[in-house]
C-alpha cells in the first residue's frame, strides 16, 4: 500500500479517536506497539518499492523495441547441368590402292649370241711372257644382223694382259651364222691366275651384246 494511503488512515483514524473522545467519556488512547508501527511501515515501502518496480517494468517493456526475426530465405536449389556427351564421328579407313605391278617383259634382244667353242680353253696353263691367240667361235642366234661397219669387239674389264683392247668384226654376221672372234693376249712373268673380259659392242649407240671371257693359270711347269 502507498505511503500516502497509510498516513491518510492513520489521520483518519487519529480524527475518529479525537471526535469519539469529544462525544463521550474520554477513554485514555491507546497505547500503539511500536513493533506494530515498524512493521506496518516496513509493509508500506517494501508494497511500494513493489509498485515502483512493477511501473518500471511496465515502461521497459513498452520501450523495448521489437526485434524482428529475418525470415531465412531458401536457396534456390540448383539444377544439375546436363553434361552433353561427345559424338564420336568414325573415321573411314583409307584402303590401300595398290600400286600397278612392273610387268616383266621378257622380250629377247635383237642382238644375241652363243657361245660354240673357246681355244685355249678356261683354266689352261700358259708360260709365263707367252704371247698367244685366244679364239670364240660365236653364233648369231638373235634377229639383227652383225653389221662388219659399227660392230667391233672390246676389252671392257680384267687383267690388262691384251695386245690392243678393240678388234673389228672381222665380217657381217647374219643370224643363224657363226664367226670367229679373235684377240692377242701376253701371259705376264709373273706366275699366278688371270682373266680378261670382252663383249661385242655397237659403238655409236653405247649398246654391248654377247660376253665373253678367258681364265688362264701362268707357270713355269
Amino acid at each position: 500500500m502507498p505511503r500516502t494511503i497509510v498516513l491518510l488512515l492513520l489521520v483518519l483514524s487519529l480524527t475518529a479517536a479525537g471526535l469519539g473522545a469529544c462525544q463521550s467519556t474520554p477513554t485514555p488512547a491507546p497505547t500503539m506497539d511500536p513493533a506494530v508501527l515498524t512493521q506496518t511501515a516496513a509493509a508500506a515501502r517494501t508494497q511500494e518499492r513493489g509498485t515502483q518496480e512493477a511501473l518500471q517494468t511496465s515502461q521497459a517493456l513498452l520501450n523495448i523495441t521489437p526485434t524482428i526475426t529475418p525470415t531465412q530465405t531458401t536457396a534456390p536449389t540448383r539444377t544439375a547441368t546436363s553434361t552433353v556427351t561427345p559424338t564420336i564421328t568414325l573415321v573411314p579407313t583409307r584402303t590401300a590402292t595398290p600400286l600397278p605391278s612392273a610387268t616383266i617383259t621378257n622380250t629377247p634382244s635383237p642382238y644375241t649370241c652363243r657361245l660354240v667353242s673357246q681355244v685355249p680353253r678356261d683354266g689352261s696353263t700358259i708360260k709365263p711372257n707367252t704371247t698367244f691367240t685366244v679364239t670364240w667361235t660365236v653364233q648369231n642366234v638373235g634377229k639383227a644382223v652383225w653389221e662388219d661397219i659399227g660392230i667391233d669387239l672390246v676389252q671392257l674389264g680384267g687383267d690388262k694382259i691384251a695386245v690392243q683392247t678393240i678388234y673389228d668384226l672381222p665380217r657381217t654376221v647374219k643370224p643363224g651364222e657363226t664367226v670367229d672372234l679373235q684377240v692377242e693376249l701376253k701371259a705376264p712373268e709373273t706366275s699366278g691366275y688371270y682373266r680378261t673380259d670382252w663383249k661385242l659392242a655397237i659403238v655409236d649407240q653405247g649398246f654391248t651384246f654377247c660376253p665373253l671371257y678367258v681364265d688362264f693359270w701362268v707357270s713355269d711347269r
